[in-house]
């Protein structure tokens, strides 16, 4: 049985796959690869993770990176501001009033009240994941409209649709930039990150799940569950919810 969740790592553009391993990496770092009998695949991925990071730059002049640390800060504000402007509701002198703004808050806490300090493409994924919810959850919406925030919910989902599209313009554009020296070391990467995972499994069932094994087991899980999460809304947005391949 496997106990490490699976993702598909092929469908992670380079930036992302980047990012996912440090996530990996920093897990093990933390609990000490050579107790968990890891360290010479740690040592490996880190190795290759580091070639894949040099390999892959990326363009910092581009137009579209400027469009998009614009409206990041656009949605940053619009979301920081409409859950300052929630909060600011838990001392009003209307009991209805108090009600909204306790379910509203609620509701954020589910994707993070500092969700605006989230990696980009992560960021995308959670405001989106939430403003579903208050587009789709009646009584969420409804505490939506006691609020007057209708207007300001609708400008913060245009400004993350809007950043959502130039981040899929801009990984299109350092796609066909990418050269056969990133498309190596991001297969060494993918092998090393499986093999780490492979030793890690045999591990954990040749130690029974003592000692730190069970918090690297679920510190490996909840990249992977966030990672899942990302790949899942961006492939029912862009195919209308069709199975992605099966990861290995």
């Amino acid at each position: 049985m496997k106990l490490v969740k699976a993702v598909n790592v092929r469908l992670l553009t380079n930036a992302l796959f980047v990012q996912f391993l440090h996530n990996i990496l920093q897990i093990f770092l933390n609990l000490d690869p050579t107790k968990l009998k890891v360290k010479d695949e740690y040592d490996t991925l880190n190795v290759d993770t580091a070639k894949l990071d040099k390999e892959f730059k990326t363009d910092q002049g581009s137009d579209i990176t400027d469009a998009m640390v614009k409206k990041d800060g656009e949605r940053d504000r619009d979301f920081c501001g409409i859950r300052d402007n929630i909060k600011s509701y838990f001392s009003h002198y209307d009991g209805k009033k108090v009600g909204a703004a306790e379910k509203l808050m609620s509701n954020i806490g589910l994707y993070g009240t500092d969700a605006n300090r989230a990696p980009l493409s992560e960021e995308t994924a959670l405001l989106n994941n939430m403003l579903n919810d208050w587009a789709t959850n009646l009584d969420i919406k409804a505490a939506v409209t006691e609020l007057g925030l209708d207007a300001w919910v609708a400008h913060l989902k245009l400004k993350n649709s809007e950043f959502e599209a130039l981040d899929l313009s801009r990984s299109q554009e350092m796609g066909g930039k990418t050269d056969k020296g990133t498309q190596l070391a991001r297969t060494a990467s993918m092998n090393s990150y499986y093999a780490l995972r492979d030793m890690f499994e045999a591990q954990y069932k040749a130690n029974k799940g003592s000692g730190d094994f069970p918090k690297a087991l679920a510190d490996f899980n909840g990249v992977i569950d966030n990672y899942n999460n990302m790949l899942s809304h961006k492939t029912s947005k862009k195919d209308g919810g069709t199975t992605p391949p099966q990861p290995k």
